[in-house]
């Protein structure tokens, strides 16, 4: 029973983390784009880049977690972070997984560079991951590590996530406020 247990605390402590982490992102994201509509969080290179960004910011913050532990923290992270019911990732990830989906591997990828950039100092200079909060230009609060810049962290989200989105076609945006933001991205 104590191994269960253990594991289920594990994964608590990993989604948490995650979603402490990622979450702000996306709410910036809703706030600059509007509301992101269900079907885009089903996206192969959505889904590759959240799952893999939560999955790096779970094995970060918690030590030895079993397979379990991580589906179940990465499933429970992302239905809070997007606001869906968490059993219907799962599936669509090893669904990409299996069928070796590009744009599943594309946004994997991203998702590293992304989480390189928020935690590289901290790993490199100090061994550990000295969190503190960080504001972007227009104040929002964004969890990130002591030495990073800011605004090189929202292009990189900007360009990867945001711009993803828009180019799926499944963003109701004004027309204007697009642009705007894929110049920015390009």
């Amino acid at each position: 029973m104590w191994p269960l247990l253990l594991g289920l605390w594990k994964a608590r402590r990993a989604r948490k983390a995650a979603v402490t982490a990622i979450a702000p992102f996306v709410q910036r994201s809703r706030r600059r784009l509007g509301d992101i509509p269900e079907t885009a969080w089903l996206d192969p290179y959505l889904v590759g880049f959240v799952v893999m960004f939560i999955t790096l910011v779970a094995r970060r913050q918690v030590d030895a977690l079993d397979s379990q532990a991580l589906g179940l923290a990465q499933c429970s992270a992302w239905g809070e972070i997007t606001g869906m019911k968490p059993d219907l990732i799962g599936e669509e990830t090893l669904h990409c997984c299996e069928i070796g989906d590009r744009d599943f591997e594309r946004g994997c990828r991203d998702a590293m560079t992304v989480d390189l950039a928020l935690y590289r100092s901290s790993i490199m200079r100090h061994g550990d991951l000295g969190v503190m909060r960080l504001q972007d230009d227009s104040g929002f609060d964004i969890a990130g590590e002591r030495d990073c810049e800011v605004d090189d962290i929202m292009q990189l989200w900007d360009g990867f996530f945001e711009a993803q989105v828009l180019q799926t076609g499944l963003h109701r945006h004004a027309p204007e406020r697009a642009s705007d933001v894929a110049h920015r991205a390009g």
